[in-house]
């Protein structure tokens, strides 16, 4: 190449690396997001725990709120979805008679044996009702109890028919009066909706399950060794997205986004349950357990810290939990 030529290129290559520099955008500083302060939050369930309470952390808010006795079944409303869920509020059981015509079962006699609960993990799979579709049994569904502790009798229940968009269900009193068949919509923006034998009719309970993130309930919790069942007072989370893990191994002030890999997911209902408090008969009154806090992923997708402080409220009345928690 001669001189000549080799001057043109360089000349050339410096003026691209010039127009190159010129071009080229200094880096720009993005702000870190702001985490916000500790929230201190609290929900009144009342003394005998008659509400149930549905609760968004990134709202700082109660969702929706109503009274545990208004519904007793809970139908499954993805497209696919055919599970049903009963009120574990109330105490609620369910008979498989293991008939298949209606007017075969008239009584409960017998069937004490072969009462089922659902599962407080929420466990598709571990329903009282199980996987009806196999042969369609009749139920018959123990109502439980009102906050009261009054027995709310019983119902007799046979899923005829379940679609993408409906499902068709015979009900009557268990000796076969005051026999309906109702139709029961799906709703997809909800997780499921909610029938009373009161009304023979669908009501409000769950919001759209795309908003909220913790539902403060009483539930039935069931102990395997000896096997019993005992109503408690807890929270729940939403089926829908969240997941959550249990902190023991430091305090709540330190936990920071880092523990989101070092601490084991899960979306078990009820992780944290009614675990942040113990009962001490010494003092006749609810102790919050201080080493046990939560991190949760919630529907938005975004993790929060969380733990309990106290169970009373400002006159010692018990059912106010009292929680804090911070966006990670």
């Amino acid at each position: 190449m001669h001189l000549k030529s080799k001057i043109v290129l360089f000349s050339l290559c410096s003026v691209l690396l010039l127009f190159s520099a010129s071009c080229r955008k200094s880096e720009i500083a993005i702000k870190p997001l702001d985490r916000g302060d500790v929230i201190t939050a609290s929900v009144d369930m009342n003394t005998d725990y008659k509400q149930q309470i549905f609760f968004s952390l990134s709202e700082n808010v109660i969702i929706s709120t109503n009274v545990k006795t208004i519904w007793d079944i809970g139908f499954e409303c993805s497209s696919s979805g055919f599970h049903l869920k009963i009120n574990t509020a109330k105490a609620m059981s369910v008979y498989n008679t293991n008939q298949t015509a209606f007017t075969a079962v008239s009584d409960t006699i017998g069937l004490s044996s072969n009462r089922k609960y659902d599962s407080p993990t929420g466990n598709l799979d571990s329903m009282a009702f199980g996987n009806w579709q196999i042969n369609m049994p009749v139920y018959i569904v123990d109502r439980g109890y009102n906050e009261a502790g009054t027995q709310l009798g019983y119902k007799k229940i046979q899923i005829l028919s379940v679609t993408a968009t409906v499902y068709n269900v015979k009900i009557s009193n268990v000796n076969g009066s005051n026999e309906v068949i109702v139709t029961v919509p799906k709703n997809t923006n909800l997780n499921y909706v909610y029938f009373s034998f009161n009304s023979n009719t669908v009501v409000n309970v769950e919001p759209d399950k795309e908003t909220y993130d913790l539902l403060f309930s009483q539930y039935t919790h069931i102990y395997s060794n000896p096997f019993s069942v005992y109503l408690v007072m807890g929270v729940l989370i939403n089926p829908n997205k969240v997941k959550i893990a249990t902190v023991f191994d430091k305090p709540f002030n330190e936990i920071t986004v880092n523990d989101t890999t070092s601490h084991p997911f899960g979306t078990f209902h009820n992780t944290i349950g009614y675990y942040w408090k113990t009962y001490s008969f010494q003092s006749s009154s609810y102790v919050i357990n201080s080493n046990m806090s939560y991190i949760i992923k919630d529907v938005k997708g975004f993790y929060y810290k969380l733990h309990f402080i106290d169970f009373y409220n400002s006159v010692g009345v018990k059912g106010y939990p009292k929680f804090e928690f911070r966006k990670l």
